[in-house]
């Protein structure tokens, strides 16, 4: 809530980078309690318990995610990389003529 609370604060002092960086913070703090408050059951059902999805269900196999963790470890640095580039390219607050 504080991360909420201060994005307007940032905005009224024409910090918009640090109001982005709130608004961020607050987002990922959302996710967080989610997942926090439904693990380990993911998907619930409105039918049974038996019915519901949990974590250990919903893994795949240790060869799969053998194969996403390598892919991922070379994905994220690219993805980074282009993220920087293009921050960096076409970077600034767009101005209208």
């Amino acid at each position: 809530m504080v991360a909420l609370g201060a994005i307007p604060f940032l905005l009224s002092r024409n910090r918009h980078g640090g109001a982005f960086l709130a608004s961020a913070a607050f987002l990922g703090a959302t996710l967080a309690a989610t997942a926090f408050g439904l693990f380990p059951v993911l998907l619930p059902s409105t039918i049974s318990v038996a019915n519901s999805l949990s974590a250990a269900e919903a893994a795949a196999a240790d060869h799969g995610l053998r194969v996403g963790l390598a892919w991922w470890a070379l994905g994220l640095p690219l993805a980074i990389a282009y993220a920087a580039y293009s921050y960096w390219s076409l970077g600034g607050k767009v101005r209208l003529p």
